[in-house]
């Protein structure tokens, strides 16, 4: 199950094996989720009961599994094997019964002007799998293209949301499920969160460029350069490189003026055609205000 809102994936995995033989086993459960994803939550039914698990330093892991081991209690050990690697050890696997774990993570999905792309990774199998259930709903974006190339998928309209459905019985091969999203929307959206005390607010809102480039106009760019008693030497060497750099990216037919400013203000540079600037001059000057 995923719900996919402000572009921020929130991803839950239910998934269950089967131990089809007459003798216990151990498993190891291995996992991969994206490298820019938070890890949210794992849990394991343990005599039927959902128990979560904890993290705790990699040697005590292993003691506290392996004593449960030899109590014969149902523990699961969680290793992080890096580049978002999890390897999950679990003991023990009943003969003729289910074992049944839980997984969720988030993830951050990039955009790239219209287009998103959500992927999810799935464990590796070498068994067919009985049921394979997909559901992903995009919040607010019932108007937005919805593809998969991995999966063959439906659509449906919920409201303002859209939502994904994948169902497959007896699938040999699970590969990677992956979404492409086109949202044409040029409507501005915006997402608040509230963390205790804190609250966040965030805009995203199109930029219409247009097709015609504008006329261009010169523009004359007007510095102050904070020289008080305040400033180290290293703080005003640093913002005569911010000048010197945005004198450089300047139209050479534009005009630039410096003026420092402490108890009293100086002209430093009047007002000059980019073209005609001293830069290193202007630079060295700067650089060695008191």
């Amino acid at each position: 199950d995923v719900t996919v809102e402000d572009q921020v994936a929130r991803v839950a995995l239910d998934q269950t094996f089967r131990n089809d033989q007459a003798q216990e086993l151990e498993g190891v459960y291995r996992f991969a989720i994206p490298p820019d994803a938070a890890l949210q939550r794992l849990a394991m039914y343990v005599d039927g009961k959902l128990e979560e698990s904890a993290v705790v330093e990699r040697m005590q892991a292993r003691r506290i599994y392996e004593e449960l081991v030899y109590r014969r209690v149902d523990p699961a050990l969680l290793e992080w094997a890096g580049t978002g690697r999890l390897d999950l050890r679990v003991y023990p696997l009943r003969a003729n019964q289910d074992k049944r774990l839980m997984l969720a993570y988030t993830q951050s999905l990039p955009r790239l002007y219209d287009d998103w792309t959500l992927t999810v990774p799935l464990p590796e199998v070498d068994q067919p799998v009985g049921s394979f259930d997909v559901a992903v709903r995009v919040k607010g974006c019932a108007g937005c293209e919805l593809t998969s190339t991995s999966h063959q998928v439906t659509v449906e309209r919920s409201g303002d949301d859209a939502i994904v459905h994948v169902h497959q019985n007896g699938a040999k091969d699970l590969d990677s499920f992956v979404l492409h999203a086109r949202d044409p929307r040029k409507t501005a959206t915006v997402a608040t969160h509230t963390a205790g005390d804190e609250r966040y607010l965030m805009v995203r809102a199109p930029a219409e460029l247009g097709s015609k480039p504008r006329e261009y106009k010169p523009r004359t760019w007007i510095v102050l350069d904070d020289v008080s008693a305040s400033r180290e030497a290293s703080e005003l060497r640093a913002q005569a490189d911010v000048i010197d750099a945005l004198a450089k990216e300047l139209d050479e037919n534009d005009k630039l003026g410096v003026i420092a400013v402490d108890v009293e203000a100086r002209e430093k540079l009047a007002p000059t055609r980019v073209l005609d600037v001293e830069r290193r001059a202007l630079r060295a000057s700067l650089a060695g205000e008191g």
